[in-house]
């Protein structure tokens, strides 16, 4: 075996090994942002949760406060058709 033999059966084994390596490397990244990112989405699910339930809770407090102010004009409504039929 002569000396440019060795040095092409290193470089095969050098790609090969480096290669390998990058492999392995990526695949390890690829499941830790996997999880990460897994982590991040459930936080946001649970934060769109709260947000959630606190326009429900909003929009009900404005249900609430228009109760009163729709009373007041079923009640105008009422008298105004009581009085038309008197200035007819």
């Amino acid at each position: 075996m002569n000396n440019d033999d060795v040095i092409a059966d290193l470089k095969q084994f050098i790609t090969a090994t480096v290669s390998q390596q990058l492999s392995q490397q990526t695949t390890e990244l690829k499941a830790e942002l996997r999880a990460e990112l897994k982590t991040e989405i459930g936080g946001m699910k649970a934060e769109l949760q709260e947000l959630r339930q606190e326009m429900r809770d909003g929009f009900a407090g404005v249900a609430d406060a228009m109760e009163p102010i729709q009373a007041a004009v079923d009640d105008h409504e009422a008298r105004i058709a009581k009085l038309e039929p008197q200035t007819a």
